[in-house]
């Protein structure tokens, strides 16, 4: 499932809300080191690695991942695809924290039935968009 263009660092329960931070397009992985507090992010349609010092929370090197292999998807269907992914648009994602992908993930249904009772709208389930 790709995801928004945002993590969230999880901290003790009690503690301040989670910390956002700013990482590449649709990260899809996640590496912590062991030794350094550094944390690995894979984004799959930026194509790149962003390295996130836990320390200060910041993203301090983005690394490319494939700097001599040519890109294997068309420019237009990653440009979909990145409309489909991104939670900073707000014609798309009015809180910026919630993008297509969130519950059509990979275009299909998340399986989950949403309470929308403050809109309405009452009980919905994601619909497949596969057709």
């Amino acid at each position: 499932m790709l995801a928004p263009t945002n993590i969230g660092l999880a901290k003790p329960s009690g503690a301040q809300p989670l910390t956002e931070i700013g990482v590449g397009e649709a990260p899809i992985g996640l590496v912590a080191s062991p030794v350094y507090n550094k944390l690995y992010v894979l984004n799959y349609l930026s194509r790149n690695i962003s390295v996130i010092d836990l320390n200060t929370n910041t993203v301090t090197a983005t690394l490319a991942c494939t700097p001599f292999t040519p890109d294997p998807v068309p420019f237009n269907i990653r440009q979909g695809a990145k409309i489909f992914t991104t939670s900073n648009d707000l014609r798309i994602s009015s809180n910026q924290k919630v993008s297509c992908a969130s519950c059509h993930p990979d275009g299909d249904t998340d399986g989950f039935p949403w309470e929308f009772a403050q809109f309405g709208a009452g009980t919905r389930s994601t619909l497949s968009l596969l057709g």
